[in-house]
């Protein structure tokens, strides 16, 4: 495998995050032939943060900026929304030029009784922009940023993929999900579903999140490959 293939000044590839021989070949070149010592574990306080001290950090922070309120530092500006995660866990949203840049982790589970619920992130308007150049010209392909599934592109479609999103729309927006997909298939139309099969942080595994809506597009729908491989589900559905 040729790694400098997979590499460019300005972005890098996805293979390089999920192929297990690049990940075998880190361990072995990188990790196994170097200490990473942080220190023993009965050195670690218990737990790492509370409460108090969560408040504690926050009064030093809101005096500057709350949630919501938009701070102007010379040409640019800055908005903390809620992401959800913790008590005080925030997404930032930069303006500058007339661009968005949003730093965002994922989201908080809309499902969870021990997490804050959060403010949707606004489109980000520099990979809405270098998407539409790079495939300037190409015929039938455009580009939007919508909210699944209350959001949903117009038209009919012979391909629609699903690439390890569908366990962070909880289990009643993957469904919604599944039914609207099926309305806008074409005849011989295929579906495309990709699944981590590790821990989420979604409404439910990769699994189960493959199973539901496979469960949803019955009968309508119908299995035609089905792969599982170490880390990920790989599944190909055929209408008729």
């Amino acid at each position: 495998m040729n790694l400098e293939t997979l590499v460019e000044p300005d972005r890098v590839h996805k293979t390089v995050y999920t192929d297990p021989q690049i990940f075998d070949r880190e361990m072995e070149l990188i990790w196994e032939r170097t200490w990473v010592y942080c220190g023993h574990e009965s050195q670690v306080p218990e737990p790492l943060y509370d409460e108090e001290d969560v408040h504690t950090t926050l009064a030093l922070l809101r005096p500057q900026l709350e949630f919501g309120q938009t701070l102007t530092l010379g040409s640019l500006t800055a908005r903390a929304e809620r992401a959800g995660h913790i008590l005080g866990s925030a997404f930032l949203v930069l303006t500058a030029g007339g661009e968005r840049i949003v730093f965002s982790g994922d989201l908080g589970n809309r499902e969870s009784g021990l997490q804050q619920d959060f403010t949707l992130p606004p489109e980000a308007d520099a990979a809405l922009r270098q998407a539409e150049e790079r495939c300037a010209g190409l015929p039938g392909v455009t580009f939007a940023n919508m909210v699944l599934p209350g959001a949903w592109p117009d038209g009919g479609f012979d391909l629609v993929i699903f690439s390890e999103v569908l366990y962070y729309l909880g289990i009643p927006g993957l469904q919604d999900s599944a039914r609207r997909t099926m309305d806008c298939l074409q005849p011989g139309g295929a579906v495309v579903l990709v699944n981590w099969r590790g821990p989420t942080d979604g409404a439910c595994t990769g699994e189960e999140a493959a199973d539901l809506f496979t469960a949803a597009c019955a009968p309508g729908l119908r299995t035609t490959k089905l792969v599982r491989a170490e880390k990920y589900r790989l599944d190909v559905l055929q209408l008729g």
